[in-house]
């Protein structure tokens, strides 16, 4: 989980169950943002097995990292993502 500076938005990722695996990836989760102190969520992004994310202090640039080494960033607090390596 991470939180921009001034705590209204946060972003956090959900890996999914950890013992299950679908054939040959495993389940994941996705990417949950909020921009009312975590009041109300949004499930953005999509369902991968997340290990990590990381907020910019405004909240608006985000980035995400999947198990299997795959990175992806936000410009629009997490409206959009983009992936990268």
């Amino acid at each position: 989980m991470a939180s921009s500076a001034d705590g209204t938005k946060l972003v956090a990722v959900s890996s999914g169950p950890a013992a299950q695996w679908n054939g040959l990836d495993p389940v994941g989760g996705y990417i949950y943002t909020s921009g009312d102190s975590g009041v109300t969520w949004t499930q953005t992004g999509s369902k991968q097995a997340w290990t990590s994310v990381a907020s910019s202090a405004d909240g608006t640039k985000l980035v995400a990292v999947a198990s299997l080494g795959h990175i992806y960033t936000s410009g629009d607090s997490g409206v959009t993502w983009v992936q990268g390596l």
